[in-house]
């Protein structure tokens, strides 16, 4: 199953909030700019580019610009992403920092191996 529930919150930081089920995916992209992640909770595999990481909340990361990630929730996750600016429009946002989202969940799934398929 993939999921975008997102829960923005407007301002600086400009916050996007995440609460995923397990098995679920924000599907790979990436953006022109870095960005810092946090896991509040639950466990997550983080993949950025090809390395798989996996992650158990609470812990933060720091994404960087140009490069391919997506996270899937192994357990129900709070996951969010965090943007160092002032943003009051979500369309406005999106142009500014999404770059490519091109990879789909099934070669996202082949990368990270078999042990991590649902």
């Amino acid at each position: 199953m993939v999921s975008d529930p997102i829960v923005h919150h407007f301002g600086k930081p400009y916050m996007k909030e995440y609460s995923l089920g397990a098995g679920e995916w924000l599907l790979t992209h990436s953006h022109t700019q870095d960005h810092v992640s946090v896991l509040l909770e639950g466990d997550a595999i983080l993949m950025i580019g090809d390395e798989a990481t996996e992650l158990r909340g609470p812990c933060s990361v720091i994404v960087k610009a140009h490069l391919n990630h997506s996270v899937r929730a192994v357990t129900p996750i709070h996951w969010f992403c965090i943007w160092d600016m002032d943003c009051s429009d979500v369309d406005a946002h999106e142009k500014l920092v999404i770059e490519d989202q091109s990879m789909t969940v099934e070669s996202a799934f082949e990368k990270m191996g078999k042990s991590c398929l649902p």
